[in-house]
Formats: structure tokens, sequence, C-alpha cells
């Protein structure tokens, strides 16, 4: 709910002005509803979204085995890549049921407080299933680069470079560490959401303020993987024309 729309329903409920509330309680229902959708909503996207990524660097490193000669070594890493990140696919299939079977309530506290439990004990799982993509998303592009300057992917080279070590672990640690952030800021608007009692006035600016904090959490996440992003993009140029 926009801040426009909160003095939309300020203006055309002068009774709960005079009464001191800002928000009917079925406004505030609805508000609550809203906020849990949201949830639901963005970490199916996320969990989908993940989904196609890992599926586009599966499809990479089979490719990648059959335009170049294939190696023992080059086998050996589209097998481990592919059937790690097919489990991977698996694991976020049954994450995506979980989260649809959060939905069935229909009361919305209960949906909140199965939300909370959720992503309290799964989150971790998140942070990990994500970010580990990114480090093979890195090698195979520089595979691909190779492959397209000299004719050789060159992966025994690249294996053997302790530079390339230095940018897939970024390619790990910078996502891992703004999702982390995110999900934690996630755990803790959730437990107050779900501590608010609907009658009181205090804690109707309360959700306000947790709306605020939401859309700061989301800029410094943003603000963290442009940072992160630029910072990959300085080091591979500098790797790549060394």
């Amino acid at each position: 709910m926009s801040r426009p729309e909160i003095e939309q329903i300020w203006h055309n409920d002068q009774r709960a002005v005079e009464g001191g509330n800002w928000f009917s309680v079925e406004e505030l229902r609805a508000f609550r509803k809203n906020y849990s959708k949201k949830i639901a909503r963005s970490n199916r996207g996320i969990l989908l979204l993940d989904s196609i990524y890992k599926m586009i660097v599966i499809v990479a490193y089979i490719l990648l085995l059959l335009i170049g000669k294939i190696t023992m070594l080059k086998a050996g890493m589209t097998g481990l890549v592919v059937s790690g990140l097919s489990l991977l696919l698996f694991k976020n299939k049954l994450l995506l049921r979980s989260i649809d079977e959060l939905d069935r309530s229909k009361d919305v506290i209960h949906v909140l407080k199965a939300q909370y439990g959720f992503l309290n004990r799964f989150y971790r799982e998140f942070l990990f299933i994500g970010p580990v993509t990114n480090p093979f998303f890195v090698l195979a592009g520089f595979q691909f680069y190779h492959f397209f300057s000299s004719g050789q992917d060159r992966l025994s080279e690249l294996l053997s470079d302790p530079v390339t070590y230095i940018f897939l672990v970024l390619a790990f640690v910078i996502p891992f560490v703004a999702q982390k952030i995110t999900y934690t800021k996630e755990l803790d608007e959730l437990e107050q959401f779900i501590a608010v009692e609907l009658a009181d006035a205090v804690d109707e600016i309360s959700l306000i303020g947790l709306q605020a904090r939401k859309r700061a959490r989301q800029v410094l996440y943003l603000l963290l993987i442009l940072t992160g992003s630029f910072l990959l993009f300085v080091l591979l140029n500098m790797f790549l024309n060394r």
C-alpha cells in the first residue's frame, strides 16, 4: 500500500480520523493480506527465475562439451555441473510446492506465521541455492570467450590460474551477502507484522514504517548488486586484457 493510498483512506474515513485511527480493521486486514501475497509472489518469482538461470547454465556446459575437444577434465566438469544443478532444480521444485501449500489457509495471520516458519527454516537454503550457480556461470563465460577468440575453451588453463578463483569466489560471495541482508530483514518484518494488533493505532504507524524500511532494503540490495557487478566487470576486464 502506497502513501497516497494511505492518505486516501485517511481522508475517506472521517470517523476513523476522529477516533484516532488511520485505518479501519477491514483495511488493515486487507493490508496484511496484500503483504502476505507479495511475500509469496516474491519468493515464488525468485525460485522460478533461479530455476531458469540454472537451466541456462546446464545448457551452456552441454554446448561447451559438444563444440570443443572432449577431455576427461571437461567431461567430468560437465557431469558435475549438470548433476549438481539438476539436484538443485529438484530442490527448487520442492520449495515451490511448499510455498504453494502456504497459501491454502484463508487465515492471514496463519499464512504469515507459516511463511515466517518457512523462511526461518529454509532461508539458508535460499542463500546457497541461488549464488552457487554464479561461479559456474562465470567459468562457462570464460570458456566461451576463449573458444570464440582462440578456438579452444582452455578449461585446464583456467582452473590452474589463481586469478580465476578470485572471480569464482566473488561471484558467490557478493550475491550471498546481499541476499542474506534481504532475507534477514524480511524475517524481521514478518515477525513484526505477526505481532501487530489491528486495533492499536500506534501499530498502524508501525505498518507504514515497515513498508518504508522495506523500500530502503530494496534500494540497499540493488546498490550491493550494482557495486558487485561493477567490481566483477572491472576485474574481468583486467583479467582478459592482461
